[in-house]
């Protein structure tokens, strides 16, 4: 199926909506720029005041998106389940949790993790630390009974829990949560820091052969990194380090003692100064990084120190500066000088036409062979750099061009996505009364290393989690679509919403919305915005054939479970988890929803099996049309076939355009599986 063309008409209009959408987002920058200072200068001075009032409390001074949209409903605990084999020692977890965490020491022999001794408490609005409460092991490490609401832990009631886990060997569970300002601030930690997980070094991690088939999540692809830039900012560095390295290896006296045979001329006092300049600044650019803040800080008269003791060690003199000009222009340099320059010139005038020709050749195997094999041309020598140029010029116009029309497509993907027949938290009870299923439902997702979820910290939970934290897209998902269809939204989603990507990234790595926006204004937009959204998204991404981990203590981890919190109005949070060699789901969804909040995880595995059923269907259809394309007829056995409706083939037929790279080939007008083919023995 073709999609039709958009006539000019139309794309005249979307080409002015962009265009106003663009100079509409540049006039508020001034606006945003001075609600930065106001918001900065007034958080300073409030927090200043409670500080005063509360001479005991550590307030703290940086606001994240879940601060702002905490509740007494939900605080934003998050929640890790491991299914550890073995035998449970309570002793032994609660020695490495101590040991590992509570009592761990930094460099400074001061606590790595002080936060978790202190008591969240909040005052006029503000979350703050205090230090001043007794703190107890014993009331954040509890060892339950294997009861549940007053009733054994069996196979019926399991579900309740975490589903599936149903095992005859010995297990048992270890659930970590956690407060989300535990993990930001200053003295941080990483969810990691409390799971006690053995790390896996990178050299450990198995590789995958390259003829093994392996597919990225497009989620963790929203923001591709340039190549072009950076490898022509690295060749621009190698060049002018190698020009540098030369310049002082002809002029510098301290590397070549041959630069004190004759009297340095005007050019080259020049250059023994500007080496002196370097060199001084070097020194002391090396002396601050390892100087005690009790020492005088850095001033001219300390650089203009420092250039004259270069300048002394260079044996470059005040008397010999006043000489140089007279050096250069010496009169008995005239005549050699003269005599040279017709010598170059007459030499130029016979060996242009060759060198002209020798360019030309090299410009030619530049075109056709893609470079040039002549050494003593310009091409070969700059070919290389221009044509790193040209790569980098064109990234940064599609960066450009990007940025031009990411307000027009954040407007239109997020606030403008919803046109009446989606999901709208107001219009729709959740309950189950006076409910009707909507064509499709908003969805925000996002993705991450399974590296995030593991690593230590070591006390720099916040700057590990800057550096992990990618971007965030917002989906617009039909109800029972197929997976070609939710492949396509997905992709072309990632492929739209890279401004709003870069924006959450922004906002998770240095508080972009929080610190421009003052904090009731901004919990009111991210409220209305969220009204839009019922579902939030995640998946926690593995390497293939990722070998279980181990516990500090020795044990195999069998299962890790993470939950996320949902945000503001979002009803339901799935989280996809990869460990091992298994898929799980978390939910975790409003107290309305109960009891259909178990269904997603109820249905989670039949859902698996079904996808695996219609690939493998999918892998068949296409081998069989290789081996007819090679003039065999070879029997297909074709999988178990699962049910499907009409409507989701035309789904199918719809979205055909938008999923070229998946692996379904294109739908056929029947249903039903391929017949049985044999090959006819003549």
């Amino acid at each position: 199926m073709i999609s039709k063309r958009r006539g000019v008409r139309s794309r005249l209009v979307d080409e002015f909506y962009t265009y106003c959408a663009f100079w509409i987002a540049v006039s508020a920058l001034p606006v945003l720029a001075v609600s930065y200072i106001v918001v900065r200068v007034s958080k300073y001075l409030w927090l200043k005041l409670l500080s005063s009032r509360y001479p005991h409390l550590e307030f703290i001074w940086t606001d994240t998106v879940r601060t702002l949209l905490d509740t007494h409903r939900n605080q934003g605990i998050i929640n890790v389940l491991l299914s550890v084999k073995g035998t449970l020692d309570p002793e032994e977890i609660k020695n490495h949790l101590t040991d590992h965490v509570i009592n761990k020491r930094d460099k400074n022999d001061g606590l790595m993790f002080p936060r978790l001794r202190h008591q969240l408490v909040s005052r006029w609005g503000n979350y703050a630390w205090d230090p001043s409460v007794v703190f107890r092991p014993e009331n954040h490490f509890i060892v339950a009974s294997a009861v549940y609401s007053g009733r054994q832990v069996g196979e019926h009631n399991i579900q309740y829990i975490v589903i599936p886990c149903v095992s005859a060997e010995p297990k048992y569970y270890i659930l970590v949560r956690v407060h989300h300002l535990l993990l930001s601030g200053k003295k941080s930690l990483n969810i990691g820091d409390l799971l006690l997980m053995e790390q896996i070094n990178p050299s450990d991690r198995i590789i995958v052969s390259p003829t093994e088939y392996t597919q990225q999540s497009p989620l963790t692809q929203l923001s591709p990194s340039p190549s072009a830039i950076p490898e022509l900012w690295g060749k621009v560095n190698e060049n002018l380090s190698n020009a540098w390295n030369e310049f002082v290896s002809e002029y510098d006296p301290v590397e070549s003692p041959r630069a004190l045979k004759t009297l340095p001329g005007a050019f080259h006092v020049a250059g023994l100064v500007l080496i002196a300049t370097v060199s001084a600044l070097r020194e002391l650019n090396k002396k601050s990084n390892g100087r005690n803040t009790s020492e005088a800080p850095v001033t001219a008269l300390t650089i203009l120190a420092a250039i004259q003791r270069e300048c002394n060690r260079r044996n470059l003199t005040i008397p010999k500066i006043i000489i140089s000009p007279l050096i250069t222009m010496d009169p008995r340099k005239w005549p050699g000088m003269a005599i040279g320059a017709i010598f170059t010139s007459l030499r130029q005038f016979f060996v242009l036409p060759l060198r002209v020709r020798n360019e030309l050749i090299a410009l030619n195997e530049l075109r056709t062979c893609g470079h040039a094999r002549q050494p003593d041309t310009l091409t070969w020598k700059y070919a290389e750099l221009t044509q790193l140029c040209v790569a980098a010029v064109s990234e940064a116009c599609r960066g450009v061009l990007e940025v031009y029309r990411a307000p027009a497509r954040l407007w239109t993907d997020t606030i403008g996505a919803d046109d009446g027949n989606r999901h709208v938290l107001q219009t729709v009870s959740l309950c189950g009364r006076k409910s009707h299923s909507p064509e499709s439902v908003l969805t925000t997702a996002r993705a991450a290393h399974e590296d995030f979820l593991y690593t230590f910290a070591e006390g720099h939970g916040k700057s590990y989690k800057k550096s992990q934290t990618g971007g965030m897209v917002c989906l617009s998902l039909t109800p029972g679509a197929s997976p070609r269809r939710v492949s396509a939204v997905v992709r072309r989603a990632c492929e739209r919403q890279r401004a709003l990507a870069a924006g959450w990234a922004a906002q998770a790595r240095f508080g972009a919305l929080t610190r421009a926006i003052p904090s009731p204004l901004a919990r009111l937009i991210l409220n209305l915005v969220s009204r839009r959204y019922a579902l939030s998204y995640a998946e926690i991404d593995a390497p293939p054939h990722t070998p279980p981990r181990h516990t500090l203590w020795g044990q195999e981890v069998d299962a890790v479970v993470y939950w996320r919190p949902p945000q503001a109005n979002i009803s339901m949070s799935l989280t996809v988890i990869q460990y091992a060699d298994t898929v799980r789901l978390a939910v975790m969804a409003d107290a309305r929803l109960v009891p259909s909040h178990i269904i997603p995880a109820t249905r989670w595995p039949t859902a698996i099996e079904q996808l695996v059923a219609k690939i493998d269907q999918e892998i068949a259809k296409i081998t069989a049309r290789a081996h007819l394309a090679a003039g065999t007829v070879p029997q297909i056995i074709t999988p178990e076939e699962v049910p499907s409706t009409s409507a989701e083939s035309q789904e199918d037929a719809e979205d055909l355009e938008n999923s070229g790279d998946t692996l379904r080939p294109p739908p056929t007008t029947a249903v039903s599986p391929p017949p049985m083919r044999r090959r006819i023995a003549n």
